[in-house]
């Protein structure tokens, strides 16, 4: 018979329903946790989306003021095994203005059931960026019993409560480069009794690195959870970062 023609192919795409979809999806899911090898106690889920650049008017695309271009905003999860090995679980083309989060607990859940299937006591730990640091997908892993580590947004409350160990990395790495500027003086001063050229030595001494961790409850939470900060200097550049976890010693 004769080949379908283009536009057949394109109306033939939106024959397939959303069970179709979700079919499909977890076909793919199926054989992904099949592959795991028999002895597996423990696997990361990350969740992540990102931007899919559109050209011309194409369906369901959108303008994203985030990644400031018009895109679809596909959720991808992946499994990571023991070993390292990472697969791609689960991918959920979205249109370019969809809330970052739609799709998340849903993924989730059939993940986890999924895992739960084949192995029992799997331990299966979530992580997340902060897109996903609200409280319908910190509840959805608190229900699931799932550990997790999910960044979440810097406001002038954890701006707050993470100002020690912002200050504290300030000062280590004021002190930190002060003994650099020493130990290159003193150098410097060596090579000239010994007649050898200076060098264009650099004063920056490396990152310094500090952490803290208080409990936090952001308005739309229904309880307090824990927060972890990492703040990072580099160059005289702070870099705060906060992430959410249950996992407490």
């Amino acid at each position: 018979a004769a080949l379908a023609s283009q536009p057949t192919i394109s109306r033939w795409e939106n024959q397939a329903s959303r069970r179709d979809l979700l079919r499909m999806g977890l076909a793919v899911a199926e054989r992904v946790v099949a592959q795991l090898p028999d002895d597996t106690v423990r696997v990361v889920l990350d969740v992540d989306a990102s931007d899919d650049p559109c050209h011309g008017q194409q369906e369901f695309e959108g303008f994203n003021g985030y990644y400031d271009e018009h895109c679809y905003l596909p959720l991808f999860v992946h499994l990571t095994e023991q070993n390292g090995t990472q697969w791609p679980l689960a991918a959920l083309l979205r249109p370019g203005r969809v809330n970052p989060r739609l799709g998340v607990t849903g993924s989730l859940k059939r993940a986890v059931r999924l895992l739960r299937a084949r192995f029992a006591e799997i331990e299966i730990l979530v992580r997340a960026d902060s897109g996903f640091g609200c409280d319908e997908v910190l509840r959805c892993c608190e229900e699931l019993k799932v550990p997790y580590v999910i960044g979440i947004p810097t406001n002038s409350r954890l701006k707050a409560l993470g100002e020690p160990a912002v200050k504290r990395c300030a000062e280590a790495f004021a002190a930190q480069t002060a003994a650099r500027v020493a130990e290159l003086k003193r150098s410097e001063g060596a090579r000239a009794e010994a007649g050898i050229p200076d060098e264009a030595d650099h004063c920056y001494s490396g990152p310094c690195r500090e952490y803290d961790e208080f409990a936090y409850q952001a308005g739309s939470w229904v309880l307090p959870r824990h927060v972890i900060i990492k703040v990072e200097m580099t160059e005289e550049k702070l870099n705060p970062r906060y992430v959410v976890t249950d996992l407490i010693e």
